[in-house]
């Protein structure tokens, strides 16, 4: 038995919610320092294996102490707990320089005491950092992508359909 038009088209629509309900991005909050305002999202991960995300580009505070510290207060409570240290329950860490003898020094916001603190974590550790979100280029399409994609599944099952049709030859019947 064929599969109908109607079970393939549901078949394609289950499968574009599931690709839409994929893995969950990093929430970014929006921050104000110094009148500009900025996008920050977090990454967790080491500063060994991601030297290519510490620097002025992607973390604005890099190389300033000063800067560091104003992120981590904009973004104060923002992200919650993602951080346990020593010094307590911490937000992202704003890396600001990395030091061969200690590691990555930073500044995070102390959520159990609501003000910010400077430390460093071990150039190994796996930690949360905050970095800006990436920009993304303006789309060419005013499409949604899941419109779009249930459009290609119902013009691939109409194809089928007719396929089907055509394949069957020509009908028995007054020419």
């Amino acid at each position: 038995m064929k599969p109908s038009f109607k079970a393939s088209a549901t078949a394609a629509a289950s499968l574009t919610v599931l690709a839409c309900l994929g893995a969950p991005e990093a929430k970014a909050i929006q921050v104000v320092v110094g009148g500009n305002s900025y996008d920050v999202t977090t990454f967790t991960g080491d500063y060994s294996s991601n030297t290519a995300k510490f620097n002025i580009t992607d973390m604005p505070w890099w190389s300033s102490s000063s800067l560091a510290q104003q992120f981590a207060v904009a973004a104060g409570a923002g992200f919650g707990s993602v951080n346990s240290s020593v010094v307590g329950q911490l937000g992202p860490l704003f890396a600001f320089e990395f030091n061969p003898a200690f590691g990555v020094n930073y500044y995070a916001f102390d959520n159990q005491n609501s003000l910010s603190v400077q430390y460093f974590s071990a150039s190994a550790a796996a930690d949360t950092y905050a970095i800006l979100s990436p920009s993304l280029p303006p789309s060419s399409s005013s499409v949604p992508a899941p419109l779009a994609l249930f459009g290609a599944a119902a013009a691939f099952g109409w194809s089928r359909q007719l396929r089907s049709r055509l394949g069957a030859g020509p009908s028995s019947g007054v020419n």
